[in-house]
């Protein structure tokens, strides 16, 4: 039995859909990762899944006696966070690796169902059992071996790729002819 089920599941904010028609499932010991550029509306599903959004649309379903409060959440930053004395990089440098292996410890090794929004597409590829991506839609969802077959895949890959791609600037006095 799925723990979580969502179907045509959307939510808003005053109106305006951020995340429309998402429609899958979470089983007992799955390890889900939901993946998307910033701004597709993956802290609103999670918010969502929490029951601290109510959804715009469509159905969200907890089976085996689940209730919303057995949840477990650690948000991408806490108000003590802001003050932290370190910087970004060196939080990434020392806690990345140790994080995703204890997480997947967790999971594997306990049992314990994981939903984790990333944007480290290696490790959700590495780690997750079912990949889960949006894009103010749902856009995919499915194992590993199927997210790296499929289109959605390619064009995030590509499209994180070609940010990276600087193009210079023109000199003062130059024109377009």
């Amino acid at each position: 039995m799925s723990l979580i089920t969502c179907e045509n599941l959307s939510f808003a904010y005053d109106g305006v859909v951020i995340c429309d028609q998402l429609s899958f499932q979470v089983e007992d010991g799955d390890y889900l990762c939901i993946v998307g550029e910033n701004g597709a509306g993956k802290s609103t599903l999670v918010k969502g899944l929490l029951h601290l959004k109510k959804p715009a649309g469509g159905s969200l379903s907890y089976g085996d006696g689940l209730r919303a409060d057995e949840i477990g959440y650690l948000p991408q930053q806490t108000q003590i966070q802001k003050d932290f004395p370190a910087s970004v990089q060196e939080v990434v440098l020392s806690l990345t690796q140790t994080m995703y292996d204890y997480i997947y410890k967790v999971n594997r090794k306990m049992g314990i169902t994981v939903i984790m929004v990333s944007h480290d597409l290696e490790a959700a590829l590495r780690y997750a059992t079912n990949i889960l991506q949006i894009g103010h839609r749902q856009l995919f969802f499915g194992t590993p071996e199927e997210y790296r077959k499929s289109p959605q895949y390619r064009m995030l890959v590509q499209s994180r790729s070609t940010r990276h791609i600087r193009i210079p600037s023109k000199n003062k006095g130059e024109s377009d002819e």
